[in-house]
């Protein structure tokens, strides 16, 4: 049905006037008007499910007057219009004119929407959307209106103030009209102009203080500056420029106070400086205190007062002390105590650095000490020398080494400390090798292996012939073994038996031990030589190194040293080092095999040179010890002791 248009006039004036009541009032609670709006959809959504549509439809109208901007009602109501079988008629022209007030309402021309709205209410009345549009534009029109009052009010204000120089109260109003009208250009300006002004006032007020405060402080200069510095900031001011007047009366006055006490302070501290020099204390001192008495500001007259009070006051001192130093150096040099008086002299001499009598004494020191080194020198070596010659290593190298501190730029007593630590250092290896094979030696003996200690006692005993311990061990084994010679026999064929398996199981190292043990014990039997030979030619088939095949004779004593590239680190442990040789004296000896890395001795062998005219196969199995199979060794050397070898060929295997 349609609504008289005067009807719908009558709503919007009465919405409109309820409207201005709320804004004066303030809006209504939302949280109520929420509540009763979903009270009014629950009951239309239970009338929609009872099929009871006309209810249904007036309960979805009260919620959608609740909260207009809701849809949920609207889509509700137009689902039971389709259902009743409603047809809305279409208005094109009223749709025409609600675009055009949308369009408005979209760029915020409120008042040219609002009339826009009207006119579409008047072409279709009661339209939920215009009027809520309506009392909406209305709502923002008045709050529009009361802004724009409140604006020019305070823009009115903030003038006002700027003319009665006020400028703080007018930044507030300016500051508020700018939330009024966040886009007012004007409000803008006028903050800005305020605000540079107040910035002003504070950077003068400031710098007039700090000016104020050095004039105070009497540092007129630099508060000359500082009022020029406020002078440019308010050139209109004018305490600055009288305050800058007055300080260059002052200055000019003091200038011409001080060129007469310059010139007097100058002269007074010339004077005392050319007296100083002169070593004139005395003369000096009444000068810088002139000086001081017409600038008490100054330190330097004061610095050299003190100067001189403390020159005046160790004189006395350092001629006491003087006079002691060499009169107790005199005494030490009369009991030809040398080093003693030569300490008190140079105190003496470093107290007067002028006086020459110490210089003197010194000089005659100094030609009595280096006398006297000589001596010592001469005798340290000559000691040195018989000491070496009798193989006193330890002594003898104390007294080299006393020869070098009483003449360190002598090459003589440097090279034979060389060679002592070299013979030392050889010696605590073999002291080493020795306590070794004593050590296992006695480990056998205490288990009753009398032919292993016997040919670990004879090992030591070749390295140290002078020691009694394994010559009385070795006695003691002999009576033992004379009469065990069917044990020796089972221990040999034990040993046998145990090398031939380990030979069977492929387990080189333990079979050479336990053929050597066998040779031990039954030195003429050829077969674990010949065993030994074997496991000599499979080891050589593992060759990884060959270290050299160019026969070589070696002198006794002489050290020869062999290098080769590094081993590789998979199997080290399971190196062997293969050295044929040739015994060429008529005499069994000891050969020592070492190895190392570049500089150092990693480790090394002692090995047994038989008195044998054949060349003969030695094998050491070099990867149990720990140096070998750690380090990157590359060198290893021989020196016999006691004959003469030719080596044809070392190499190093590997299983």
């Amino acid at each position: 049905m349609s609504i008289p248009k005067a009807f719908v006039h009558n709503i919007i004036t009465v919405a409109i006037f309820l409207l201005f009541v709320m804004l004066s009032k303030g809006f209504g609670q939302t949280h109520d008007a929420k509540a009763l709006f979903d009270e009014k959809v629950n009951q239309g959504e239970k009338f929609l499910f009872e099929k009871n549509y006309t209810e249904a439809k007036i309960a979805f109208e009260e919620a959608r007057k609740i909260l207009p901007q809701e849809q949920h009602p609207i889509s509700r109501i137009n689902e039971i219009n389709k259902i009743l079988g409603i047809v809305v008629e279409d208005n094109s022209e009223f749709q025409q004119q609600v675009r055009i007030a949308d369009q408005y309402y979209q760029q915020q021309e409120f008042e040219t929407a609002l009339s826009a709205y009207m006119a579409a209410n008047d072409l279709s009345p009661g339209d939920d959307h215009v009027t809520q549009r309506v009392l909406e534009l209305n709502r923002l029109i008045y709050e529009n209106q009361i802004k724009t009052a409140a604006y020019e009010s305070a823009m009115k204000r903030g003038d006002q103030y700027i003319n009665n120089r006020q400028h703080e109260k007018a930044k507030e109003e300016f500051e508020a009209a700018l939330i009024y009208k966040p886009a007012s250009a004007e409000a803008k300006r006028k903050l800005e102009e305020v605000s540079k002004i107040l910035n002003t006032n504070i950077l003068y007020d400031n710098t007039i203080s700090e000016a104020d405060d050095l004039y105070m402080n009497l540092d007129y200069e630099a508060a000359k500056i500082t009022y020029s510095e406020a002078l440019k900031i308010k050139p209109e001011e004018s305490y600055p420029q009288n305050m800058i007047i007055r300080i260059n009366e002052i200055i000019l006055k003091i200038q011409t106070d001080e060129i007469n006490l310059e010139e007097s302070y100058v002269k007074a501290i010339n004077n005392g400086d050319k007296y100083f020099v002169e070593k004139d204390f005395i003369q000096a001192k009444a000068f810088f205190e002139k000086a001081l008495s017409l600038k008490s500001e100054e330190p330097y007259p004061q610095i050299k007062i003190n100067e001189i009070n403390k020159i005046l006051e160790t004189a006395e001192k350092t001629e006491n002390d003087y006079r002691k130093a060499v009169a107790y150096a005199d005494s030490l040099f009369d009991k030809t105590n040398w080093h003693e008086a030569l300490d008190q002299y140079y105190k003496a001499s470093e107290l007067k650095p002028e006086e020459p009598y110490p210089h003197e004494k010194i000089n005659a020191i100094n030609l009595i000490l280096f006398k006297n080194l000589d001596e010592e020198y001469q005798s340290a070596i000559q000691l040195g020398d018989e000491l070496l010659s009798q193989n006193n290593l330890e002594q003898a190298l104390d007294h080299f080494k006393k020869a070098v501190e009483l003449k360190p730029d002598q090459t003589y007593p440097k090279t034979k400390i060389e060679e002592i630590n070299e013979a030392l250092k050889d010696l605590q290896q073999k002291k080493e090798l020795y306590d070794q094979f004593i050590s296992s030696a006695d480990f056998q003996y205490d288990a009753a292996n009398f032919h292993a200690a016997k040919a670990s006692y004879r090992s030591a005993l070749e390295l140290f012939p002078e020691s009694t311990y394994p010559k009385e061990r070795i006695t003691t084994i002999d009576g033992i073994l004379k009469a065990e010679i069917e044990r020796v026999q089972k221990e040999y064929n034990a040993a046998i038996a145990e090398a031939d398996r380990f030979f069977m199981q492929k387990a080189y190292d333990n079979a050479i031990n336990q053929y050597t043990i066998a040779a031990g014990i039954k030195p003429d039997e050829e077969y674990p030589l010949k065993r030994i030979h074997d496991i000599t030619k499979i080891i050589e088939a593992n060759v990884v190194v060959d270290v050299t095949k160019v026969a070589e004779v070696v002198q006794s004593n002489n050290l020869v040293r062999y290098e080769f590239n590094p081993v590789p680190r998979q199997g080290r442990r399971e190196s062997y080092i293969i050295l044929k040789t040739k015994n060429l004296s008529n005499n069994d000896f000891k050969l020592f095999l070492n190895y190392g890395k570049d500089g150092s001795n990693n480790g090394g062998f002692v090995i047994n040179i038989p008195n044998l005219e054949q060349t003969r196969d030695y094998i050491v199995k070099v990867g149990s010890q720990y140096k070998w199979f750690s380090e990157d060794n590359n060198w290893v050397s021989l020196q016999p002791e006691g004959g003469n070898i030719k080596v044809e060929l070392i190499q190093i295997s590997q299983e």
